[in-house]
């Protein structure tokens, strides 16, 4: 009986001159004779692949070979674990045991890379993450010039609307009528109160502009929400007409009450009894004499004179 050749192996079910071939991916060792069975056959090595049983050669450029790889360019779904192609993010040169990563805020469009060079900088209004494979679109409240592994957030006192922007002039100055307390601000109006200027004061258009109280003897309400405004121009250019920006916001203190520097609701603090508060004050004022006064906050009137057979000092509240 002749013994089974090389790179083959003869399980008693088909006689020899054909044997059986080690299956691609495998391969016999060279000069061992007489495989009795599939399992005598070794899996194809690292950066390498096998056909007809032996060793053919590195595998190709753009593609990686861990173990079993029956092509120098594999894609066989079945080995997605054992040989592939290079994937997005990592380039693989020739006979390369292992992907090598893009350099930081690099990418590459396809998979197969096979040299550096096919990574690709990324793009203004992209960036590129170290631990990513592929571009991420840059976010609202931030821009991402070229070759960005990381969104810029615009600084405080500036907002940014929208997507995929590259460049730091897309941070806007923050809007009138409301206050970019914080970086990173996106879209105003979808949070809502959250950057609208705060009652009592009023916010100009600017960048690093704070918000600025109403003056004593003023208020300022609470103003119509600004998700209110419906139109693209209302919203990024010109503005809803219901915001604070300046002074002229601010209203006349109602008599019977004080308003003192940032004054929000009107009715915050009544006169107190021993005091009078004209309309436009910013603080109360002693009650005159030959008058008392006995308080807002009672619901009386805010003074009355003195009636006859009684005594009215200064600061009288009940005569």
């Amino acid at each position: 009986m002749t013994t089974c050749p090389q790179y083959h192996f003869c399980d008693g079910n088909t006689e020899y001159p054909l044997g059986k071939l080690c299956e691609n991916g495998f391969y016999g060792l060279d000069g061992i004779t007489g495989m009795t069975e599939k399992a005598n056959c070794t899996a194809c090595p690292q950066a390498v692949f096998c056909t007809s049983g032996r060793i053919v050669g590195d595998c190709a450029p753009g593609f990686i070979c861990v173990e079993q790889a029956d092509s120098h360019t594999p894609m066989n779904d079945t080995l997605a674990d054992k040989a592939y192609p290079c994937p997005l993010g990592f380039y693989c040169n020739e006979g390369a045991q292992e992907p090598t990563k893009c350099p930081p805020a690099t990418f590459t469009f396809e998979i197969g890379a096979k040299q550096e060079t096919e990574c690709t900088i990324c793009q203004a209004g992209w960036y590129c993450p170290y631990e990513g494979t592929e571009p991420v679109i840059c976010p609202a409240g931030a821009f991402c010039g070229f070759s960005s592994f990381e969104p810029t957030y615009c600084p405080e006192g500036t907002y940014q609307p929208f997507d995929n922007k590259g460049h730091a002039n897309d941070c806007l100055p923050c809007k009138a009528g409301y206050n970019c307390f914080e970086k990173g601000i996106g879209n105003l109006v979808s949070a809502g109160d959250k950057y609208k200027c705060p009652e009592g004061h009023f916010c100009p258009s600017g960048i690093n502009i704070k918000p600025v109280k109403c003056i004593a003897g003023s208020y300022l309400d609470s103003l119509t929400s600004p998700t209110q405004a419906i139109t693209f121009e209302q919203v990024f250019i010109g503005g809803s007409t219901n915001i604070a920006d300046n002074i002229e916001d601010c209203s006349f203190c109602p008599r019977g009450y004080t308003c003192p520097p940032g004054t929000g609701y009107r009715y915050s603090y009544p006169c107190p009894p021993k005091y009078l508060c004209p309309a436009g004050s910013g603080y109360k004022v002693l009650c005159p004499a030959g008058f008392y006064c006995e308080g807002t906050g009672k619901g009386l009137k805010e003074s009355e004179e003195c009636p006859e057979g009684y005594f009215c000092p200064a600061g009288t509240d009940i005569p």
